[in-house]
């Protein structure tokens, strides 16, 4: 794997270990949040749309509307509401 070249060999190094601690930090936020049980519930894909929150009264509705039909809410916030 390593070749005689020093200056790549320092970069093969740094690069591997930044790729070691991306995969430690998505271990330990995916941990934590699995721990914590602060996961998001997503009620439909939405790549780019559900960049922003939603910006009016109606759009809130609609998505708890969502919300409200995933196991999550039936079983665990089945006491949570808008306000």
């Amino acid at each position: 794997m390593y070749s005689q070249n020093n200056h790549l060999n320092k970069q093969l190094k740094i690069w591997m270990i930044v790729l070691l601690s991306l995969i430690t930090l998505i271990i330990l936020v995916g941990g934590l949040t699995r721990l914590t049980d602060s996961g998001l519930s997503i009620t439909t894909w939405e790549l780019f749309v559900g960049l922003l929150p939603p910006l009016t009264d109606e759009k809130w509705k609609d998505y708890f509307d969502l919300y409200k039909t995933i196991p999550e809410y039936k079983e665990q916030n089945f006491n949570m509401s808008l306000n």
